[in-house]
């Protein structure tokens, strides 16, 4: 589901498109995009990923490209990615300067594109004759983004961490946060003991609990 903004920038670029890439827009929603070239392109602009789409200028050899991305992190990204598989092969980057940012947008399609990419948008440029070319290289792209398995990333202690956390249980008196350190410790790969650590020794159990004395009363503390 387009917002608004996301149709009224797909209307603008899709008026420039030749019959290749005709879009069909009804109530301001794209239709048929199973099948369109830049089908999957358009599906990543509505779910707010990285995506990437086409402005054909009617009085030269050129189309310029542009990608948007949700912030900074997935825009370095997108850029890697088209690096690997379009520039400089089949397009170049924007001579006046690839990456645009806040508030060096001048028109008022730069703007709008803004208001989708907040972090900025990358320019790169290709000839019309490539551009049929570079649609199918982002078709194969995506084909293979959906295709590869997605692994969620578990980030392991270092064996520095656990060794402060196992020492600080200690220090503490909490030996069940000890034991689990030790335990952690004991699987971590073997990098090599700190010198006088020992992970595996027996840890000390708490004795009967003694009670202190009473201090006599200190005129000089007292408030």
């Amino acid at each position: 589901m387009l917002t608004a903004d996301q149709s009224t920038l797909l209307t603008q670029l899709s008026a420039t498109w030749p019959a290749a890439l005709k879009l069909t827009l009804s109530g301001g929603q794209p239709a048929g995009l199973q099948s369109h070239p830049l089908g999957h392109e358009i599906t990543a602009l509505g779910e707010g990923r990285p995506a990437s789409l086409p402005f054909f200028v009617a009085s030269k050899n050129e189309v310029a490209w542009f990608t948007l991305a949700p912030n900074d992190q997935e825009m370095r990204g997108a850029v890697e990615e088209l690096r690997a598989w379009v520039l400089p092969s089949f397009g170049w980057e924007d001579p006046r300067g690839a990456m645009v940012i806040p508030g060096e947008a001048t028109g008022a399609l730069g703007q709008l594109i803004l208001t989708m990419s907040p972090a900025g948008y990358f320019r790169w440029q290709t000839t019309k004759g490539h551009a049929e070319r570079v649609v199918g290289k982002l078709r194969q792209m995506r084909a293979l983004e959906q295709a590869r398995p997605r692994h969620a990333v578990v980030r392991l202690p270092s064996l520095f961490e656990l060794r402060q956390e196992f020492a600080v249980a200690l220090t503490a008196g909490d030996l069940q946060a000890a034991e689990r350190r030790q335990h952690a410790l004991h699987a971590h790969p073997p990098l090599g003991p700190l010198r006088g650590f020992h992970p595996h020794r027996e840890l000390p159990r708490p004795g009967p609990t003694r009670q202190r004395p009473h201090a006599a009363p200190n005129s000089s503390l007292d408030p």
